[in-house]
Formats: C-alpha cells, structure tokens, sequence
C-alpha cells in the first residue's frame, strides 16, 4: 500500500513484476502488459481507470 490512498481523488495500486535476463520472457510479458492496458481502456466500465507503465531496468 502507498503511504497515500488517493491523490487527486484517485486510488493508486501498484503492481511490480520481476523477471529473469531473458529476452523471450520479457517480450511475451510486455506483450501481455500491453495488451491488458488496452483490455482496461477498451472497457466501458473501466473508462476512469489509469494504468501507467514505468520501466526500471535494474
């Protein structure tokens, strides 16, 4: 949990996923963010919800 619940009025979640040095890996679950971000912004329901991706490398 973020020391802050809401800013501006809206919930932060936050998801970390960490993978092994293997470019097979990371391609397939690049794939598979990217194509959850657009499932989330295809949906009516789900019109205000955000989804950020921030890559570190380390």
């Amino acid at each position: 949990e973020p020391g802050v619940a809401k800013v501006r009025g809206m919930y932060l979640r936050f998801i970390t996923v960490k993978l092994e040095k293997d470019h097979k890996l990371i391609a397939k679950t690049k794939k598979l963010i990217l194509e959850g971000r657009s499932w989330v912004k295809d949906h009516d329901g789900l019109k205000s919800v955000r989804v950020n991706i921030d890559v570190d490398p380390y």
